[in-house]
């Protein structure tokens, strides 16, 4: 059994680094240039906005059924027809009404403003909405009699949303507000 060591010899020695204090004091540091931004946490809060997708429509003006599971803006799986005149989208901050067209067929399809037909199965989409960083997103929508909904995530706004707690903007969307007018790149 050892012997306890000398209380005297114990505080005379000089305390080492610290890992979990170095730690801290790095991301803390880290955080310095967000001090300088009036607009810091609201561009965290819109990062956060932007993580959830939703899209909705009801009423009598909704009709047909359908499904579909989208991985990814370049690769998805539907099935089903239908039309419906008023469909809320939002695509985190930005959002707009639409009159939405619903045509699905396994890997062929496409949905969107007019009937206009894509292929879910694709390196580029031709008729996307929005930044780059939102074509990777998750998800599900369906379509039934009186109602059409879907929800999505986004895997590349998650990033941005980390990445923006030390000031990186790998999305290129701080200083955006909820609501300024969408690009609609066609």
């Amino acid at each position: 059994m050892k012997p306890n060591p000398d209380p005297r010899r114990r505080a005379a020695r000089l305390p080492g680094p610290r890992p979990l204090a170095t730690l801290l004091a790095g991301a803390l540091l880290a955080l310095l240039p967000a001090c300088a931004v009036g607009t810091y946490l609201g561009d965290r809060g819109m990062d956060l906005i932007d993580v959830v997708d939703l899209k909705y429509g009801f009423g009598a003006e909704t009709f047909g059924i359908g499904g579909k599971l989208e991985i990814t803006e370049f690769f998805g799986l539907a099935a089903g027809y239908g039309r419906s005149d008023l469909v809320h989208e939002g695509r985190g901050r930005f959002a707009w009404d639409e009159e939405n067209h619903f045509g699905h067929y396994v890997l062929f399809g496409g949905d969107g403003p007019s009937s206009r037909p894509t292929m879910n199965f694709s390196f580029m989409n031709p008729f996307y909405y929005g930044p780059l960083s939102a074509q990777w997103r998750v998800g599900l929508e369906v379509l039934l009699p009186r109602a059409h909904m879907g929800g999505y995530l986004n895997l590349m706004e998650i990033v941005d949303l980390f990445a923006g707690l030390v000031t990186l903007d790998p999305s290129g969307d701080d200083g955006v507000s909820r609501g300024e007018p969408l690009e609609i790149i066609e």
